[in-house]
Formats: structure tokens, C-alpha cells, sequence
């Protein structure tokens, strides 16, 4: 079992989910059919990052859904 966490890795994980987090607000500014897609496509790449941090034992059990 692994318990160490790269830290690299993590802090490059936690940018990437601030930008997201900023990306949204604009996209939701947008007219038009591209702004449902790409939000929900957004939303879901933010529900995998929060399960990534918050749940560390989901990396063993299935990382393909993180790849």
C-alpha cells in the first residue's frame, strides 16, 4: 500500500483546480450552446479533482478514472 503523496503532483493537481474554479464564472458568460457543454465537462473535471484530493484510497482502487 502506498501512503506517500508526491507533492509536485498534488501542487500541480490544486492549480489546475483554482483554474478551473475561475473558468466557470466566464464560461457562463457566454451565449449560446457552448456554454452547457463546456461548463458540465468543466464541473466534471472538478468533481474528479475534489475525489483525487479527498479520497486518496480511490488512486488504488481505480486510477484509470483519473488519467
Amino acid at each position: 500500500m502506498r501512503c506517500c503523496i508526491d507533492m509536485e503532483r498534488l501542487s500541480r493537481l490544486l492549480l489546475a483546480s483554482a483554474m478551473l474554479l475561475a473558468i466557470p464564472g466566464s464560461a457562463s458568460a457566454q451565449d449560446g450552446p457552448v456554454a452547457d457543454p463546456l461548463r458540465s465537462g468543466l464541473e466534471g473535471a472538478l468533481r474528479g479533482c475534489e475525489t483525487w484530493v479527498l479520497d486518496p484510497s480511490s488512486w488504488l482502487n481505480d486510477p484509470t478514472r483519473f488519467l
